[in-house]
């Protein structure tokens, strides 16, 4: 394909958003977990390993060790047979389920309301859906949009390095991070996640990008289940 050169595109570091959320998971206690995709499209997979980096991380520095399994399922959307697919996985002892696909996301609320468990959403807020949700990893849609239109407006037009070009965003323009307007977290303190998010967005916590299921992250202290890779 070509992009015109009265486009220009954005894409998210969603792998950045995931290694904030997988962070806070385990500073919040959680050592069972796992992650839910779809199909293993490069965001999911970035959803799914930014996670691993960011339970690492975490697991490092508590001196524990972390259990995550991640499905792709194959799945576009919610139904019955998921949630009940999810509510096995809490069933077997797992404390919270990320829904690395957003669509996903209504069967893991489910699921873990039947349970008692928690759950991560990813892409946008989730937290109005349910006292379920203890955090998203969201992409700053809203931001991103109204930073590129003013872009435009001051100049009537995309400059060259904007004409039919893409660009990757991520937390050093303020386009991914942790939802905030209602935080749910209880050891891991808005405080703390500031802090840890103006060390990434200046480039001190690097978090690597993984677009396809044929690498993953090394770890020491996250062991990694994937049942159908």
């Amino acid at each position: 394909y070509r992009t015109s050169a009265n486009v220009h595109c954005v894409l998210f570091r969603e792998e950045q958003a995931a290694y904030l959320a997988g962070y806070a998971a385990v500073r919040e206690g959680n050592t069972s977990m796992a992650v839910l995709g779809g199909e293993p499209l490069p965001s999911t997979v970035r959803y799914a390993t930014g996670f691993v980096q960011g339970a690492e991380a975490a697991a490092d520095s508590m001196g524990v060790q972390v259990y995550i399994r991640i499905w792709y399922s194959s799945m576009t959307a919610s139904d019955d047979d998921l949630t009940d697919y999810v509510c096995g996985w809490y069933n077997e002892g797992f404390q919270v389920v990320m829904a690395a696909t957003p669509e996903l996301a209504d069967s893991c609320i489910q699921a873990a309301e039947k349970s008692g468990r928690e759950v991560i959403a990813t892409g946008w807020d989730c937290a109005g859906q349910s006292s379920s949700v203890i955090t998203s990893a969201v992409n700053c849609y809203s931001t991103v949009v109204q930073n590129e239109l003013y872009l435009f407006g001051t100049q009537n037009n995309w400059d060259q390095d904007h004409s039919g070009q893409t660009e990757t965003l991520g937390t050093e323009v303020d386009a991914v991070g942790l939802a905030t307007q209602e935080w749910r977290l209880k050891t891991f303190t808005g405080e703390e996640y500031r802090e840890l998010y103006q060390r990434m967005a200046a480039g001190t916590v690097k978090v690597e990008r993984y677009s396809d299921t044929t690498a993953m992250p090394q770890t020491q202290n996250v062991t990694v289940d994937q049942p159908n890779q």
